[in-house]
């Protein structure tokens, strides 16, 4: 019995790092693509896809031991397109990976747990270790992009992709060693 609770946490595990780096790789390239097809009008706007890809990865794998509810699709989306948007603002050429990563998990984290928080115990964990591994991931996807982009010819679509699934895996790696321990079903909040 405990090997197949194990083997499911590690599928969970797999899971939510796989969901972060493939969302975050879209995201990424989403925004040089975006970017390239409009010419930079309303780049505010453009961010909201790549926040909602984001979203929807991580929602994906939430759904199966939460809600299911599609509105946390867009919560989730808006909370990183606010973090992709502070990040893209304050940074010269490239995003800044710190404002970026912990506005967004720091949102986003809060968002996620009010969705556990009934379910499970200490949810309140989710917050900071979101926050962390979302601030280290973005700061590490940020100069895997740039030493990409000074070391290949890739375009620039691609780099973005790149430090974007690199962000992706530190944080779907580090918050996901978190969220296994949150969601075992015998750390359920369980009666009233």
């Amino acid at each position: 019995m405990g090997t197949a609770k194990s083997g499911d946490d590690l599928k969970f595990g797999i899971l939510w790092a796989l969901a972060n780096l493939l969302g975050w790789a879209v995201a990424g390239w989403l925004s040089i693509a975006l970017t390239g097809l409009t010419g930079g009008a309303n780049g505010e706007l453009l961010i909201i896809p790549c926040g909602l890809a984001i979203g929807f990865a991580q929602w994906l794998v939430l759904a199966k031991r939460f809600s299911r509810s599609g509105w946390l699709i867009l919560a989730y989306g808006l909370g990183w397109y606010v973090g992709l948007w502070i990040g893209y603002s304050t940074g010269f050429l490239t995003p800044e990976p710190i404002t970026l990563g912990a506005a967004g998990g720091i949102i986003v984290g809060v968002m996620q747990w009010l969705v556990m928080k009934r379910r499970a115990r200490r949810a309140w964990v989710w917050i900071p270790a979101l926050a962390a591994s979302s601030t280290f991931g973005c700061w590490l996807g940020v100069h895997a992009g740039i030493r990409v982009n000074e070391a290949t010819s890739l375009g620039t679509a691609m780099v973005y992709a790149v430090g974007g699934a690199v962000a992706g895996a530190v944080i779907g790696l580090l918050s996901g060693a978190v969220l296994i321990v949150l969601t075992r079903p015998d750390r359920q909040v369980t009666g009233g």
